[in-house]
C-alpha cells in the first residue's frame, strides 16, 4: 500500500513512519510532503491512502492548508483519506460522509489510531489495485497485439485516424475483458445491476429517473423508467419526448407478476422464475439501491411521455425536472428493450377455450402413446 504523509510537523511524520512500520501496513516506506508541494504529489505519486493534516502551525490561529488538497482527491484521484488533524470536525462539515473518509484529532494515541484505519482499509486498497493492474495489462495487450494491425490498415499520411482505432480499440477491449471478468466471480448483487451516477451523459434506454416533485420514499410518484430507443436519444434527430414507464409499489408489482404479495413455499418457484427472467406480465422487478431507488417494479403497461428538456443531461438547465439517478447496465439494458416489445407487439387475440384445447392435446398425446 502506498501511503502519503501530508503533514507540517516532522515529529508527527516521524511517528507516523514508526508506527506504519511496526504495523507493516506497507511494504514501502510512506512518502511525505507539506502543505505547498502536497496537490502536486498526489497528482504525480497518485497513492494508495492519504494522512491529510489540515492546519498549518497552531490549529487555534493556524492557516486551513489541507482543504485544497482533500478537495482535489475527492474530484481527481479518490483514494481513502484519513484527516488526521487538531479539529478534524471543521472539515468534516463541509464535505458528504464517506465512508474511505475517515477523521481523527490529533491526541494521544492518536497515531495508533491512524494505523488502525490504514489496516482495516488496507483490503479495500489491494482489491482495487488488482483492478487497476488488470485495465493497465488490457492497454498493454491493445498496444502489443492490436497496434500493429492499426498501422497496416491506416497509411502514415492518416496518423490521426490510426490515433483515434488504437483508442477505440483500448476502450472497446477493456469493456469486453471487464464484462468477461465480472462473470467469473461471484454472484452479481441486485443493485449490481445498475451504473450508478450514470457514465453516459446522454439520456439512455434503461435510464431510471426520479421525480423531483414527488416524495423519494413512493416509487409510483416518483420514479419512472426509460423506454424510448438509446439511438433515438442520442442521434442527431432527436425526439422531444422519452417514453417512460411508471412505477409501482413492490408489492403492487409482486402481486402482478406472480399473482400474490407474499412470497411463500407455494409460490417461491414462481418468483424465482420472474426474478430470473426480468419480467413477467409487463412488470419488471427493480431492486432496491439504498437511499437511492427503493425496491419497486416498472409497470410496461402504464406509460407516460416526458418531455426531454425536463430531463437531466437533456442539455438544458431550465425547468429539470427529473434527475438520472441510476443506468441498468448491460444485458439488463437490452432486457428492457426485449420485455417492452413482448407487450407492445404482441398481436390482439381473442379470448379462448383453453382448457378445452389443453384436453385436446392430452388425448391425442394419449392416443399416440396407445398406438405404440
Amino acid at each position: 500500500m502506498k501511503i502519503l504523509l501530508v503533514e507540517d510537523d516532522p515529529d508527527f511524520i516521524r511517528i507516523l513512519r514508526k508506527t506504519i512500520r511496526e504495523r507493516k501496513l506497507s511494504e514501502e516506506e510512506p512518502l511525505e510532503t507539506g502543505f505547498d508541494g502536497a496537490e502536486e504529489k498526489i497528482k504525480t505519486v497518485r497513492p494508495d491512502a492519504v494522512v491529510l493534516d489540515i492546519y498549518d502551525g497552531d490549529p487555534a490561529k493556524g492557516i486551513d492548508r489541507g482543504s485544497n488538497s482533500l478537495g482535489l482527491i475527492r474530484k481527481d484521484h479518490f483514494c481513502p483519506v484519513i484527516v488526521y488533524s487538531a479539529n478534524p470536525e471543521r472539515v468534516k462539515k463541509v464535505y458528504d460522509e464517506h465512508p474511505l473518509v475517515l477523521y481523527i484529532a490529533k491526541g494521544k494515541d492518536g497515531e495508533e489510531e491512524v494505523a488502525e484505519k490504514l489496516r482495516e482499509i488496507k483490503m479495500y486498497v489491494e482489491s482495487l489495485r488488482d483492478v487497476r493492474e488488470y485495465v493497465q495489462g488490457t492497454f498493454s495487450s491493445v498496444m502489443k497485439e492490436v497496434a500493429p494491425y492499426v498501422f497496416r490498415a491506416y497509411g502514415e499520411e492518416d496518423a490521426a485516424r490510426r490515433t483515434s482505432a488504437i483508442k477505440q480499440a483500448a476502450r472497446r477491449r477493456l469493456a469486453a475483458q471487464m464484462d468477461e471478468l465480472s462473470g467469473a466471480d461471484e454472484k452479481l448483487a441486485p443493485w449490481e445491476q445498475y451504473i450508478f451516477p450514470p457514465i453516459s451523459g446522454k439520456i439512455r434506454t434503461g435510464d431510471i429517473l426520479r421525480d423531483s416533485s414527488g416524495p423519494a420514499e413512493d416509487p409510483t410518484v416518483a420514479f419512472r423508467l426509460v423506454l424510448t430507443p438509446s439511438c433515438d436519444l442520442a442521434g442527431k434527430k432527436k425526439v422531444e419526448n422519452v417514453l417512460v414507464s411508471r412505477c409501482r409499489t413492490v408489492k403492487e408489482g409482486f402481486s402482478k407478476a406472480v399473482g400474490g404479495d407474499k412470497i411463500s413455499d407455494k409460490n417461491r418457484s414462481k418468483v424465482k422464475s420472474f426474478l430470473s427472467a426480468g419480467h413477467s406480465n409487463g412488470i419488471i422487478p427493480l431492486p432496491r439501491l439504498e437511499k437511492l431507488i427503493p425496491s419497486m417494479a416498472a409497470d410496461l403497461r402504464n406509460l407516460e411521455l416526458v418531455p426531454v428538456a425536463e430531463i437531466e443531461n437533456s442539455g438544458s438547465l431550465e425547468n429539470i425536472r427529473y434527475k438520472r439517478i441510476a443506468s441498468l447496465d448491460s444485458p439488463f439494458r437490452e432486457m428492457v428493450s426485449w420485455a417492452y416489445l413482448q407487450v407492445a407487439g404482441r398481436p390482439g387475440l381473442p379470448d379462448r377455450d383453453i382448457d378445452t384445447w389443453i384436453k385436446e392435446i392430452s388425448d391425442e398425446l394419449k392416443a399416440a402413446k396407445n398406438e405404440k
